[in-house]
């Protein structure tokens, strides 16, 4: 397990976030993707900075860490507004906030796409991850105080499997994670979790790498009727990478294997958490690391002032997701699960 802590000084900070105000001034009334847009192209602005070298180091080295916490400073409550109570679609996106806006700006000096997804949040590609009425007993919820299970982000979108003639197909899941933590008070953290396959016998890596453990779409994506086939360890044209949803992962059929195989896997997890101070940015290698975070006693309340992160799933390669798209950055899943060859999805909402 490896986390790089990136700490900026005051002045490097003050530089990220003048320059996002001066974005907040020009976007003024700007779409979400058009937003997103304009900060990766400013983000070149700020490649002298020295943490903004390491953190895009990291982010493209051949061997990235696990994940990256990288600290923009506290945001005064002024600067963000209350904890959101309900989810807002694009129709009602009110803009980045200039905090927010230099979140978006890392963004765009490491060469990361934002995206969102149809299934999620309406659409949006800033996620408020914030404390939901009606979901305080949501089990497995991110918006319920309840404990999360460890998971890849969107595992039933990363495909990484192998098709008759011998390639790969690359999935529409996360390259990167991005937690943003814009309030919590409880300092209630994320764990992040790996497990290195090299430690594992062959014949489990082997088992676990078979498109056979039942993945249920989560009530995220507004469904828990999607089931996924995937398996654990998968392959694409990048080499491998990890898909696990622990939670979600029905095991009642499988064989006998296959059953050693996850208990051994989840028995072999190496777990952390990230600091969780208000204004830090969390940077999870989604392609080898889950997360997860433990139930909350404290900092789920539903007045404003509750545990808020905002979640944005990031890609190297946007531009290379044309046929999933719905509109900009923004890409329709269920279109691409039924589109590819080799991939089993049980849908029991649509004939």
């Amino acid at each position: 397990m490896r986390v790089v802590t990136i700490a900026p000084t005051p002045a490097e900070q003050e530089d990220i976030h003048s320059l996002a105000r001066e974005l907040s001034a020009e976007l003024r009334g700007a779409d979400e993707a058009h937003a997103y847009d304009r900060a990766f192209s400013a983000g070149a602005g700020l490649v002298g900075l020295s943490s903004i070298r390491r953190l895009a180091e990291n982010i493209s080295s051949e061997q990235p860490p696990n994940a990256i916490v990288f600290d923009l400073g506290t945001p005064e409550d002024s600067e963000i507004g209350p904890t959101p109570t309900a989810i807002v679609g694009p129709e009602d996106f009110a803009g980045l906030s200039p905090h927010t806006l230099s979140r978006a700006l890392l963004l765009g000096t490491v060469g990361l796409h934002a995206l969102g997804k149809t299934t999620q949040q309406l659409g949006r590609i800033t996620n408020d991850v914030a404390p939901l009425p009606g979901h305080e007993a949501t089990p497995q919820y991110s918006s319920a105080p309840g404990a999360l299970g460890f998971h890849t982000e969107d595992s039933y979108f990363a495909v990484g499997d192998e098709i008759g003639d011998g390639t790969h197909l690359d999935g529409i899941a996360s390259d990167w994670l991005t937690l943003h933590f814009l309030r919590n008070h409880g300092r209630i953290g994320t764990e992040i979790a790996t497990i290195d396959p090299s430690a594992l016998p062959v014949s489990t890596v082997r088992e676990l790498e078979k498109p056979q453990f039942p993945i249920h779409t989560s009530i995220s994506h507004g469904s828990t009727g999607i089931v996924t086939r995937a398996p654990m360890f998968a392959h694409d044209s990048r080499g491998r990478l990890l898909r696990a949803h622990l939670a979600f992962t029905d095991l009642s059929g499988l064989s006998v294997q296959a059953h050693d195989a996850y208990d051994l896997f989840d028995q072999s997890i190496e777990r952390t958490v990230l600091s969780a101070a208000p204004g830090t940015v969390a940077f999870i290698n989604n392609r080898s690391t889950m997360h997860g975070r433990p139930p909350a006693t404290s900092g789920f309340s539903i007045d404003g002032t509750g545990r808020w992160q905002q979640r944005v799933d990031t890609r190297h390669d946007l531009p290379e997701l044309p046929h999933y798209t719905a509109r900009p950055r923004v890409i329709d899943p269920m279109l691409f699960l039924r589109s590819n060859p080799g991939i089993v999805v049980q849908d029991r909402r649509v004939a």
